[in-house]
């Protein structure tokens, strides 16, 4: 499937975003990494056991209590990724069965989730460093007041995912 162009020019702009205020800065940002979740369910493919039928949801599972929820449910409210829907799990205490994005906060408890992250089609992501070397597949950093990818190739290959070179052009690559 194509993916358009436009997702490249909008991560761009999302990575230039302008410095705010520190409140301000806390929202923005949990505004920001809500865009990005959204659009790596556009340019991630799952192994095909990971869906039923075509139209199956797509389940982001956010661990913990997370300041990504609101904007997180805002940013995917009645929005299709192909004919997908894409659903909330909020404030798991544990990996949940069918989940295809795992959003581990820094308030989630990463502790039990180690094992879980190893399981086959889930894309696990983090917001520190630590996370690609605890296996996980992306880490959203907060640089100098601007949002940043890495990603941990090795831990999505052994997921069973392949991840668009659209979306690794803008991240920087790892193999952990």
């Amino acid at each position: 499937m194509r993916k358009p162009l436009s997702f490249a020019i909008v991560a761009a702009s999302l990575l230039m975003a302008a410095p705010v205020d520190t409140h301000a800065q806390a929202v923005g940002e949990y505004h920001l990494k809500a865009a990005f979740l959204f659009n790596f369910a556009k340019f991630v493919e799952w192994p095909a056991e990971s869906f039923k039928r075509p139209t199956d949801p797509i389940f982001i599972c956010l661990l913990g209590e997370s300041e990504i929820a609101g904007p997180l449910e805002e940013a995917v409210k009645g929005k299709l990724v192909g004919e997908r829907r894409l659903v909330i799990q909020r404030g798991l205490a544990s990996v949940s069965a069918g989940c295809h994005i795992l959003f581990a906060g820094v308030n989630g408890k990463r502790r039990r989730l180690a094992e879980d992250m190893k399981g086959p089609g889930i894309l696990t992501i983090g917001e520190d460093e630590a996370f690609l070397s605890e296996g996980g597949a992306v880490a959203l950093l907060l640089v100098s007041d601007r949002v940043r990818m890495k990603i941990n190739l090795s831990a999505a290959e052994r997921a069973g995912l392949h991840i668009s070179s659209k979306l690794l052009s803008l991240a920087q690559v790892v193999r952990k």
